[in-house]
């Protein structure tokens, strides 16, 4: 049987003239439409996942990176001269600066304390930063959203809050705040109290990352913060974090702060170092998801065997009559390959546009289902005078706020040639016993 005649007989088991529901359509052929519905469909949540994970973990790395941790994050020690002032802190990050690879470098005062305002307590983390970051750091003016006020902190004893924790204490732009640090002693421990004025508040997007942050000027940070409760580091910014070079940047790094006694003790972690966790549970959640959704899809391509077993055995007898015409084995065979293939690629050409589609709306498929839960919830404790509660698809303190979608061509593309490939595997065993067909036997019974 020649390969264009294989394509023909392939055609006819696929496609008929009539309607979907005509009598030419047998039991089988309706089975196999059905099982590209269900490829197309399982495709959609695989591509939808991928699309919005991808996205959504590529948000919270870049948040973490450039607003947290930075690309290199050096510890200062007590024990340098760096960590004694704002102004030795900015010398010893100019410095660093010089070192082959690194592009910028940023002083920075870390501490915990305890926020107080209108009779309200939340936990805070002071951030002492350069006072002009939200405009001058690229990363801060881009992934923050100011929401009320502004970022300024030239006045001194001014401050700008994260969304939550404003929230939180119940303050708005002009409102004061008090920080209480401790300081500890050999023999006493003593609270210190400072007052601030809330200039602005922002926005990251990711409220797990910037809930609790309360950002102060670096001058600030020295005068009013307890010495013996804050950290001093320098995050150093580098051309290229994802790229081989960054390690060897990093290890400049260290090498320089070794050679440097101003840097006594001092240390250097690159930022897959500093959040080795978060992105180890970002990669194993996203495994998790691929893992069901790439099950739901090898249950749907069972579904093409199954439904060309029922063609094989619905034909026994035009398969005995091609073959006593002088049609070989191996054409029967690869007649029911190919069905098995377009039959994958009828799947893939519905489930990939529509997954493609969800992606790229995710924002606004998201708003409509919380507004039809949400609906639904505030339609019940009316008639049955329950407090209503708020539904959240993505929980905004685990997740972010608003993702912005990029399509990872690359895993699409396998995705697609991988569904094609398994198509056409799990066809062989009902193409194997379709070539298998004896055709006095058939002929006999039929």
């Amino acid at each position: 049987m020649k390969i264009y005649s294989s394509f023909l007989y392939a055609r006819k088991l696929m496609f008929s003239s009539g309607n979907f529901f005509s009598n030419k359509n047998t039991l089988g052929k309706k089975s196999l439409m059905g099982a590209v519905l269900c490829i197309g469909l399982s495709l959609v949540p695989l591509v939808a996942i991928l699309s919005v994970s991808n996205s959504m973990i590529s948000g919270m790395t870049s948040r973490i990176i450039q607003l947290s941790s930075h690309h290199i994050q050096v510890s200062v020690s007590r024990d340098s001269i760096y960590s004694m002032s704002a102004q030795l802190l900015q010398k010893g990050a100019l410095r660093l600066e010089s070192i082959d690879g690194v592009r910028k470098s940023y002083g920075e005062v870390q501490s915990n304390a305890l926020a107080v305002a209108n009779s309200f307590r939340s936990g805070a983390v002071v951030r002492g930063v350069d006072k002009n970051i939200f405009s001058s750091d690229g990363s801060f003016s881009s992934l923050f959203k100011v929401v009320e006020g502004t970022t300024s902190l030239d006045e001194k004893k001014s401050c700008v809050l994260g969304q939550k924790i404003a929230k939180d204490l119940k303050l708005h732009a002009g409102d004061t705040v008090r920080i209480v640090t401790v300081q500890k002693n050999e023999s006493s421990v003593t609270p210190r109290v400072a007052s601030f004025k809330v200039s602005g508040i922002v926005s990251s997007g990711y409220q797990e990352l910037d809930a609790l942050w309360f950002f102060i000027s670096v001058e600030d940070a020295f005068e009013c913060l307890s010495s013996s409760s804050v950290r001093c580091i320098i995050g150093l910014d580098v051309n290229s974090p994802f790229s081989s070079d960054f390690y060897l940047v990093t290890r400049k790094v260290s090498s320089f702060l070794f050679g440097d006694e101003n840097f006594a003790d001092s240390y250097a972690l690159g930022w897959n170092d500093v959040n080795v966790s978060e992105f180890e549970n970002f990669a194993s959640t996203k495994a998790l998801l691929l893992v069901v959704t790439l099950l739901i899809l090898l249950v749907a391509s069972i579904n093409i065997s199954s439904a060309l077993i029922m063609i094989v055995l619905e034909r026994k007898s035009e398969i005995a009559i091609l073959k006593s015409m002088g049609q070989t084995s191996g054409g029967i065979v690869l007649s029911f390959l190919i069905s098995g293939f377009f039959a994958g690629l009828g799947g893939v050409a519905f489930g990939i546009p529509c997954g493609l589609l969800c992606s790229v709306f995710v924002n606004e498929i998201i708003v409509a289902i919380e507004w039809v839960v949400n609906l639904f919830s505030y339609a019940k404790s009316f008639f049955t005078s329950s407090v209503p509660s708020s539904f959240h698809l993505l929980d905004p303190a685990y997740y972010l706020q608003d993702i912005t979608v990029e399509i990872p061509w690359t895993e699409i593309i396998f995705i697609m040639f991988g569904t094609l490939i398994l198509s056409v595997l799990v066809s062989i065993v009902p193409a194997i016993r379709a070539g298998r067909e004896k055709i006095v036997d058939t002929l006999r019974k039929s």
